[in-house]
């Protein structure tokens, strides 16, 4: 990973203070949090629903989704596996796709998705994400143990008190905070019960002690994948398709 210039990575850190500083005031004092996050919604409502690009907005299938869905709402659950480059299960179940990303970007898979929001996810193919790599190491369970499960839907990305702590923070930041840690295939595919369906796969790709990383019980849903401005020109359109690795 390339490492942050050091002035810039202090500045980050200064602004991020100041927000968490405020995110802790929306926290302790109700009446406030309830006016800030009333006011936003309302300047959202009244942006949807009068001028031109908000309506235009608003009757995007997409856009709507990502406002009201909470599946969308929602990081990488446990066990998810990423990678800059990774093998992981095809649609069909029947073998393993590789893709990677270019630097900087990541690519993941989560495991779990399916079983969380109905397997409606897996025809959205919201399954695999690739991109950049943002979380919210949200203040009220940092304290709390890599293994202590971070409830479904205890981040709620659109109140003021949890924006304010969104980061990118680097890969080493959040291993040291327990919302990730490394492993490898063969630990990540024997934690959701897979190891052997796709043992073989793994054995001939070579990968079953290939290092990746996981998202750790207290890193549940709170760690996103998700493209930015400009990605589509840095994907090569081969390597955006899902390329088996294996045949059945």
């Amino acid at each position: 990973m390339t490492e942050r210039n050091p002035l810039f990575q202090k500045e980050q850190r200064t602004k991020q203070d100041k927000y968490i500083e405020f995110s802790r005031f929306l926290r302790r004092h109700r009446i406030a949090r309830f006016a800030i996050n009333t006011l936003s919604r309302t300047i959202l409502a009244i942006a949807m629903i009068s001028t031109p690009g908000g309506i235009e907005l608003f009757s995007n299938p997409e856009a709507r989704r990502f406002i009201f869905d909470k599946e969308t709402h929602t990081g990488l659950l446990k066990d998810s596996i990423l990678s800059e480059s990774l093998y992981y299960p095809n649609r069909e179940d029947t073998s393993l796709d590789f893709s990677n990303a270019p630097a900087g970007r990541w690519v993941a898979y989560d495991f779990n998705r399916p079983s969380e929001f109905s397997d409606i996810v897996r025809k959205r193919n919201r399954q695999l994400f690739k991109g950049v790599m943002f979380a919210f190491p949200l203040e009220e369970i940092m304290d709390n143990k890599p293994s202590d499960h971070t409830p479904t839907g205890l981040l709620k990305p659109f109140a003021a008190e949890h924006l304010l702590q969104l980061d990118r923070l680097p890969l080493d930041e959040l291993i040291a905070n327990g919302l990730m840690e490394q492993t490898t295939y063969q630990e990540a595919y024997q934690r959701v019960g897979l190891h052997e369906k796709y043992r073989r796969f793994l054995i001939l790709a070579g990968i079953v002690e290939s290092p990746i990383y996981r998202i750790t019980p207290k890193g549940n849903g709170l760690i996103f994948i998700d493209s930015e401005a400009g990605d589509k020109k840095e994907y090569p359109e081969g390597e955006r398709e899902f390329k088996p690795a294996f045949a059945t």
